[in-house]
């Protein structure tokens, strides 16, 4: 009686990804167009998600007739960084293709929550001032 010895063949590297990885490379396959239209949404919702918390605070601290114009200036700064990440990570240049790293699963997870929770705001008017208390 002969023993078989089952022969182990070394794991690709697409086997030996984790979870995250492959889903960072799902991200990263996805048309440029797609990615960017990805980006621009996450940036809108982060804009919109700080802009009732800087109002409250410049009202209650900063308030002045001469710079209403601060609290948006902010938002919208907030909204740029968060764009400009984006860019970095999951677009890149013109040609490019940006490298798979575990961070893009994270930025698309709170950018998805972002979006999640600036829609229930908005279902309930938080954003816009017509919730009780605001």
């Amino acid at each position: 009686m002969t023993k078989h010895k089952k022969q182990i063949r070394p794991k690709t590297a697409e086997e030996m990804m984790t979870f995250s990885q492959r889903a960072a490379q799902q991200i990263i396959e996805l048309p440029r167009g797609v990615r960017i239209l990805m980006v621009g949404l996450f940036a809108v919702a982060a804009t919109f998600a700080v802009n009732p918390v800087i109002d409250t605070l410049y009202i209650q601290f900063f308030y002045n007739a001469d710079t209403v114009i601060l609290p948006s200036i902010a938002a919208v700064f907030v909204g740029m960084v968060v764009y400009v990440l984006g860019w970095l990570l999951m677009i890149g240049t013109v040609g490019e293709t940006p490298p798979i790293r575990r961070v893009i699963v994270w930025y698309c997870l709170v950018g998805l929550l972002v979006v999640v929770l600036v829609v229930g705001a908005l279902i309930m008017g938080l954003n816009s001032g017509n919730a009780p208390g605001y």
